[in-house]
């Protein structure tokens, strides 16, 4: 199917990478995966590749990118409470350990899963806290409390949004993102604070209610419907995108696969409470 048509593939193993980069710098092999970016950008500029015999391609895919550190269980205390957490990582001085091992080139991970479509994604908190939350919680009276509840886009849901749309990100701002930024904006004076700060507390689900028969190796059209209507409605795609969406069967047919695999639709939600002192 016009892939390896060629008489013979020949691997050859180095003990030293610096010995195996400098035999494909002789052209003694015929690539080379490169993993060290600041080597990426300093160390491929010989002759080869000025003369374009050797060229240099960076290929993109979504491969979680995995992590190096220490992880924290956020269920049990003090890593239950997200103002600890956000705490350690502005102790952590990344910017300089990227500027001292990597040149300061190599991207700071926002997730256990980061470079893949189950990565937490650092999303526009500023603007949203600052046009929706902010004039909310300056509004509250002393005492008074004001309940936030969205999405988290870990569920059946977004599976089906992520399958008809896979570059969407609707949820890119966290609960732990839009407190650390009303903290920033309104909190300088300790003028407020939070209620549920673990996800045993803020976090629920709420589900599609269907007849258990409905739910079986194929949908009712009702169902069908309805479920494909209450993940666009969440994820807020916007009505030009759905029509055309249901124009093809596609939808219709990822909808019924994720429901009958999960054996029903669910979405999960977050919450917290900001409290304003008095």
């Amino acid at each position: 199917r016009g892939q390896h048509n060629i008489g013979e593939i020949r691997y050859e193993w180095f003990g030293d990478g610096d010995v195996a980069f400098e035999a494909f710098r002789a052209g003694e092999i015929s690539s080379n995966r490169e993993g060290n970016l600041t080597k990426w950008k300093t160390a491929y500029n010989f002759p080869a590749v000025q003369s374009g015999e050797v060229r240099l391609s960076e290929i993109p895919h979504q491969r979680p990118s995995g992590i190096e550190g220490m992880v924290m269980n956020t269920r049990r205390a003090p890593f239950d409470d997200w103002r600890v957490r956000d705490a350690l990582i502005h102790a952590f001085n990344f910017e300089f350990i990227n500027n001292a091992l990597n040149s300061g080139e190599e991207p700071r991970i926002t997730s256990y899963f980061s470079n893949s479509v189950l990565a937490m994604s650092d999303g526009p908190a500023e603007g949203k806290v600052r046009t929706v939350l902010a004039p909310c919680a300056q509004a509250l009276n002393p005492k008074g409390r004001l309940v936030v509840i969205q999405s988290t886009g870990h569920d059946p849901g977004m599976e089906i949004i992520r399958r008809m749309w896979p570059s969407d990100e609707p949820f890119a701002t966290p609960r732990a993102l839009l407190m650390a930024e009303l903290d920033r904006q309104l909190n300088t004076d300790g003028e407020y604070h939070y209620e549920h700060h673990d996800d045993g507390e803020a976090l629920f689900t709420y589900h599609l209610h269907a007849m258990p028969s409905e739910v079986s190796n194929r949908l009712s059209m009702s169902t069908s419907m309805a479920a494909w209507n209450a993940a666009v409605y969440v994820a807020q795609v916007d009505d030009v995108r759905t029509s055309e969406a249901m124009t093809t069967s596609d939808y219709m047919q990822i909808t019924n696969d994720v429901v009958v695999k999960h054996g029903g639709l669910w979405f999960q939600d977050e919450s917290f409470v900001v409290v304003r002192n008095g």
